[in-house]
Parts: structure tokens; sequence; C-alpha cells
């Protein structure tokens, strides 16, 4: 077997990119399409050239016993725009953990789906506890009708849980797991026809496809991962040295750039007195509820103000928005940088599967994390300190 591999450093310095392509021997078409056991059904916008085809296939919860609870599994395939596909699809893995693939692929062609899908079929599902694969959802910001909800800490223990409690009467928490997730996957590879797969893999997701290759080589014909997380990295200790790499490489790029540098000529003397202030004290400033349209005030401590900036960080819209928002922060108005925070933070909620992304990351990353880790890898870094 033959293995290339690429890697490339993408924006703000803490994302990475690598392509792994294995050279197994040519698959005929016989081997290619076994015989396809799920039903699947035309879904999504009448008006796509390839349109998208929606189904379920159903697992036992516990893939081990074989037995009891059965879970269905959500899926999406976006046929190949090519006349002539090739026979091994792309399988798309989210982010998160906790992002449903296949509850947010419908339309299907935009972007990166269009991209992947140019000469090959394009497979999402929702992994078990995400979208509509029997999601495990926790209601962590308290009611919507109070903006305040959104500024709390991030996991507040009481209601972390209680909806643990009210998970467990569904589902048995100890079975939504990585490992398990990539067998349910490589079942529904089989139950579609496909002999063997290419793995697009971001964020979370680049963790999955590795677990994959890693229970399941024979079915995998090539690997692409973006923002690389490998099974051995202890989600989530890697968060601030990331969050510090992307400030770092925004305040260079801000300094380089004409447009930027001029108007934020201070920025990072900025961002140091911003952080001193959060030190003494949480801030707090209105903002306009965006359903009720009623002004709200709002606290803020500093482990919200830097979780909601590392999540800016991500893509360049969040993080072009970042200099104009740390100025005005550092004017004594938070304002901006609220509504910015709210509005990203609102979005996430309701993509993300929290139940799914505690489960995973307290069982596979945070379980082994020390004492000694976690103050070796954050010392003098700016998301330290967050309060969780």
């Amino acid at each position: 077997m033959k293995l290339t591999l690429k890697i490339t450093l993408l924006l703000l310095g803490a994302c990475v990119c690598a392509s792994f392509h294995f050279s197994p021997a040519p698959l005929q078409a016989s081997q290619a399409k076994p015989s396809r056991r799920i039903q699947l059904t035309p879904c999504g916008s009448p008006n796509d050239s390839a349109q998208a085809l929606c189904g379920q296939y159903e697992v036992f919860e516990n893939r081990a016993a074989q037995a009891g609870r059965k879970l269905k599994l959500n899926l999406v395939v976006l046929p190949a725009l090519a006349a002539q596909p090739a026979p091994d699809p792309v399988l798309f893995l989210s982010g998160g953990p906790g992002q449903g693939a296949a509850s947010s692929a419908l339309g299907g062609g935009g972007g990166l789906a269009r991209q992947l899908r140019r000469t090959r079929d394009l497979i999402l599902v929702d992994q078990r506890g995400a979208g509509q694969s029997h999601q495990l959802a926790c209601d962590l910001y308290g009611d919507d009708a109070e903006v305040q909800s959104y500024f709390n800490d991030l996991f507040p223990l009481d209601k972390v849980r209680a909806c643990r409690q009210e998970l467990e009467k569904s589902a048995d928490l100890t079975l939504y797991t990585t490992p398990v997730a990539m067998d349910d996957l490589d079942e529904v590879r089989a139950a579609l026809g496909y002999a063997q797969i290419n793995l697009y893999g971001a964020s979370y997701g680049s963790l999955a496809a590795l677990q994959y290759l890693r229970q399941h080589p024979e079915h995998v014909r090539s690997v692409t991962l973006a923002g690389v997380a490998t099974p051995a990295m202890k989600m989530p200790l890697h968060l601030a040295k990331g969050a510090q790499a992307a400030m770092d490489r925004l305040m260079t790029d801000c300094a380089a750039d004409k447009t930027c540098g001029a108007a934020f000529p201070q920025l990072k003397a900025e961002f140091a007195a911003v952080l001193a202030q959060l030190d003494k004290g949480a801030v707090s400033f209105e903002l306009i509820h965006p359903v009720s349209k009623t002004r709200q005030r709002v606290s803020m401590s500093r482990g919200v103000f830097v979780e909601r900036l590392r999540l800016m960080l991500y893509n360049l819209s969040g993080a072009s928005l970042a200099p104009l928002l740390i100025h005005r922060a550092a004017q004594g108005d938070f304002a901006p940088f609220g509504a910015a925070a709210l509005a990203r933070t609102r979005s996430s909620a309701e993509r993300l599967a929290m139940g799914m992304y505690l489960t995973v990351t307290c069982s596979e990353g945070a379980a082994a994390l020390t004492e000694a880790e976690i103050k070796r890898e954050t010392s003098g870094l700016f998301w330290a300190n967050t309060g969780r």
C-alpha cells in the first residue's frame, strides 16, 4: 500500500490541513457497488441539478450486545455532479462534537459540498446523538427571553447534571462515543453499497475520520483532514494554545495591513487593557434582544469574554471583526462585542447537540486531564482562567 502525505498551514496559524491518499488495487465496478439496503427518497431543493436523497438506517444502541434500544441514523446522499461518478464516495464528518452533518446538508449546491461532489457522491450522516439521530440535546442557556442566559458560564454544573439525568431516561450515555459511532458509519457505508470511501473530516470530524481509519482501514481509499485533531489529543486541552496562536496571528496581520494597522495602531495594548479591566470583575452593558427587541442589561465575566472571542477566531468573518470589537471594548463600550457574541452563541446553541458534545469530550479527552497539564498548557495565555 502506497501512502503520500501533504500538510499545509492555514489561516490564523491555528488550523492544519492534511491529505492522506492510499493506493490500493483499483476497484472494479462489481466490487464498488454491492446491493443497496437503504431506501433513499428525493429531498431538499428541487432546483438542485443532482437532488439530495434522504434516508434512515437503524442500528442497535448497544452494538456489542446487538439487542435492546435501536437508533435511527439520519443520512443524506448528495449525488455526484459528474455524468459518470467515481465508485468511491466522499463521507463528510462534521465538527463539534455534536454537529449534525446530514441535518445541515439539504440544498447541497454551495461551497464545500459542491466541490466534494464534483466527481463523487457525498454522504452525510448525523452521528448518533447529533442532528436527527437520537439527538442528545441539553438546554444550558436558560430562557431565551433573557439575553443574560447567553453570557453565563458555558457549562453551569447544575444544568449539566440535570441534563444528564434527563438524557439517561432515553439513552445509555456510555455508548455515544466516537469508536461506537464509527462502527455505525461503516455499517451505513456497507448498507449504501460502497466498498470503499474517501473521508473528509473537519475539526472533531478529523478525529472521527482517524478513528474510522483505525477501525476500518480496508474500506478507506483516502483521508482529508482540516483543523486536525487526533484520537490522542486530550480535548479541550489544546484550545488555549490554539486561541493564543490565532490571536497572535491576528495581531500580526492587522499590523501588516495598511487599513487595519492605521485604524487600530494600539490593538495589542488595547487587548491587554480589556483583559486587565475584566480581571477586576465582570462588565455590564445593554443589548437589544434579537426577538423581543427590548433593551436588556447584561453582565459578562472575563471567562465568558475570552471564550466568545475564541469562537470568533475560528473563521475569517469572525476574526475580521475582532480588532474593531476589541478597540470599542477598550474604550469602555462592550456592547458591540456582546451583540456579535450573542449572534454566534445562539447559532451554535441551535446547531450543536450539547449532550453529545459533553458525552464525547468528557469521556474521551477531559477525563484524562491532570491539573499539572492544565497549568502547563494554559499558563500565560489569554484563554486561561476561564472559570471552567
